[in-house]
Formats: C-alpha cells, structure tokens, sequence
C-alpha cells in the first residue's frame, strides 16, 4: 500500500510540474524570445527536453517567471540536455566569441556561452 501510494504521489508531482508550461506554436516562437530592455527582466533559460519537448523560462526579479515550452519537431536545438539539470542561460544577442547557437528562428540566433 506504501509502495503505492509513493507512485501516485511521484505522479502527480510529475503531471504538476510540467502542468506550469505554456505551450509555444512554432507561427509564435520569434514572440517568446524577443529583446527585452525592461529592468526586472533577468534572462531567459532552457531549462532541458523530454521526447516531446523543449522547456524554457523567462526569469524576472518582481514578478512571476513564466515558464513555456516548444514541441521539438518545432524547434532543433543544437545540443540538448535532459530536462531538470543544470538550466543554461540562453541570449537573443551574440555575446562574442565565447557564443556559440543553441537554435535558429527565422533568421534569429539564440546563443548560449560556454
């Protein structure tokens, strides 16, 4: 019964945890990471992938972060990782040489730096 109830608890975590992303449509992804000059905006993250898809969050000082994700046959990353290790910091500007692209949308790089 123990052993049970751990599954049922381990799998409405799961189910509730990924019920906090939006989904992106691929006609919407050039809005989902668009230069942001606002004070409180921190940054966006890729947070990882499943089978299905690519988790982001936009991070913000005062209010909520937003959380969002992109079905993979939408979006090619160049290196992916499993979802919930180490998130990366993802820039919609080039930081340099140390920049390398994570992904390509319409003609708009997204970078990460090593």
């Amino acid at each position: 019964m123990r052993k049970l109830l751990f599954i049922i608890a381990s799998l409405l975590l799961l189910v509730g945890c990924n019920g906090k992303y939006t989904e992106v449509a691929k006609t919407d992804l050039r809005q989902a990471f668009i230069l942001n000059s606002s004070p409180t905006f921190q940054g966006y993250y890729y947070e990882g992938s499943d089978t299905t898809h690519h988790y982001f969050r936009s991070q913000w000082k005062y209010g909520r972060d937003k959380y969002f994700k992109v079905a993979i046959k939408d979006l090619t990353l160049s290196k992916t990782q499993d979802l919930n290790k180490n998130e990366i910091r993802v820039y919609v500007i080039s930081l340099g040489e140390t920049a390398q692209v994570l992904f390509e949308i319409d003609g708009h790089k997204v970078y990460k730096k090593d």
